[in-house]
């Protein structure tokens, strides 16, 4: 019976978290999955974005081990970034969207994140359209000498 135990915890160690999403909407894939808002994904649907969210991180260069900073509000985007970042190997650096510039700062300078995810919340179009350029010119994500300056007309809270 002991045997039996450790063959289990080891199958289940195996499976990462993006595994469970994909064996959810195998077996379940017309079941909701998740609800935000108006917004509501069937497994299926929900396995489907992650999938797309996944390959594009790929196609940014983003790989198993690499980890990719999050800031964002709860939300069906923030997690489906979360199943696309497991299902690639990659791991999750999420950062509180309370927490002030110094300390956002701070995480993303020690946390060794390739990449910057950021809801809606966060950033203007025009900004976003310059980190992104900026981050394109930067050769492997290393770190660039300077970045964008923007104002977001809803920066986060100082504490």
């Amino acid at each position: 019976m002991t045997g039996d135990i450790a063959t289990t915890i080891q199958k289940a160690r195996e499976h990462s978290i993006g595994d469970l999403l994909r064996r959810c909407a195998h077996r379940h894939p017309n079941k909701t999955a998740v609800i935000c808002g108006d917004v509501g994904w069937t497994f299926a649907e929900m396995d489907a974005t992650c999938n797309r969210l996944g390959r594009g991180l790929l196609g940014l260069g983003v790989g198993k081990g690499d980890r990719v900073a999050v800031l964002s509000r709860n939300s069906h985007a923030f997690a489906a970034v979360r199943f696309a970042v497991a299902r690639i190997g990659a791991i999750l650096v999420p950062i509180n969207f309370m927490l002030n510039p110094d300390e956002i700062n701070f995480i993303l300078a020690n946390s060794g994140a390739k990449l910057l995810a950021v809801g809606p919340d966060f950033v203007d179009a025009r900004c976003a359209a310059r980190f992104i350029l900026w981050r394109s010119h930067s050769p492997a994500f290393s770190r660039a000498p300077s970045r964008p300056k923007c104002r977001s007309s809803n920066p986060p809270r100082s504490s």
